[in-house]
């Protein structure tokens, strides 16, 4: 899955997954992130996490698109969250939480 951002977008979208992210989900945080953590590069993937590590990935970013909407800046920069919705719903690993993705 990939997508491609300008740096605001790819900012705004980073800032609410980082504050999403459960302190329960470190593991799963630091591979997301670890490209962009490590390798100073202006990518995130879950390409490589399986299933469960997926779920718990889609949980996060369903609760940081709910939250995005309480920004100022949500009008402008919220269909970012379209675009990521549509990749992750076209992932395999997504078919047992259809019902997740439209909630959001």
């Amino acid at each position: 899955m990939l997508i491609s951002l300008n740096s605001v977008y790819f900012d705004y979208l980073i800032d609410h997954l980082r504050r999403a992210m459960l302190s329960s989900d470190v593991a799963v945080s630091n591979h997301v992130f670890r490209l962009m953590d490590e390798g100073g590069l202006d990518i995130i993937s879950a390409k490589e996490l399986d299933r469960e590590s997926f779920m718990t990935f889609l949980h996060a970013v369903t609760r940081a698109a709910a939250a995005s909407k309480e920004n100022p800046e949500h009008a402008r920069l919220g269909p970012v969250w379209d675009e990521l919705k549509t990749k992750i719903g076209a992932d395999p690993r997504a078919d047992d939480a259809r019902w997740l993705i439209e909630k959001w």
